[in-house]
């Protein structure tokens, strides 16, 4: 069986009218962000699920109705819902524990908030948990996310790598050699100076 990391993001306003799975009934810019590469695609990789306000942690593939609550970190809204939800969000977190397996959240302040009320001890099962914090706004969350996921999807893909472009003159370019970077230059420099080509075909070599 395959280990899948986690990634729990929060329920939204913006909901379908018809009972559904919770991936279908949330309509947040975070869940747009995986839509955007595929929930198949994503789900295949990790397990996906939702802090709601009515429901606590459930499964991205859980059936619920619309419903209007929200979490705004009231002190007696938050401690009745620790009371109602521990044991269940305990229970669904222990069934994907495993040592190997990061649990990353992407929540707002107020369900963030709620979250570390609830003191999960089946978290301390898991290799690691990741809160996305000091975030300016969904934008923050959305970039994390993103590349969160695309690390797990395409992890032999490598960050770009940036040239020092324009190198026009031999000392230029064997300093920028020398310190170990990514060279560029050009033809009408290399056309100019011939030890500038032999360098160039050297650094290529």
């Amino acid at each position: 069986m395959q280990n899948k990391n986690i990634i729990i993001t929060p329920c939204s306003d913006t909901k379908i009218h018809n009972e559904s799975p919770a991936y279908l009934m949330y309509k947040s810019t975070l869940m747009q962000m995986i839509n955007s590469v595929g929930f198949e695609q994503v789900s295949a990789k990790f397990e996906v699920l939702f802090l709601s306000a009515r429901y606590g942690l459930i499964h991205s593939s859980t059936i619920i109705k619309k419903y209007n609550e929200v979490l705004n970190g009231d002190d007696s809204q938050l401690n009745a819902f620790v009371v109602k939800h521990r044991g269940s969000a305990n229970k669904l977190l222990n069934s994907f524990a495993n040592s190997q397996v990061t649990v990353y959240t992407f929540l707002f302040k107020n369900y963030l908030k709620v979250f570390r009320a609830l003191n999960l001890v089946s978290l301390k099962k898991f290799k690691g948990v990741y809160h996305s914090e000091n975030v300016r706004g969904s934008g923050d969350h959305r970039g994390r996310l993103s590349k969160v996921i695309h690390t797990k999807l395409y992890p032999s893909t490598k960050a770009p790598t940036y040239f020092r472009s324009g190198c026009c003159n031999d000392t230029e370019f064997l300093g920028f050699l020398t310190a170990g970077e990514a060279i560029g230059t050009s033809l009408a420099y290399i056309s100019k100076n011939k030890k500038l080509f032999q360098y160039s075909l050297d650094a290529i070599n």
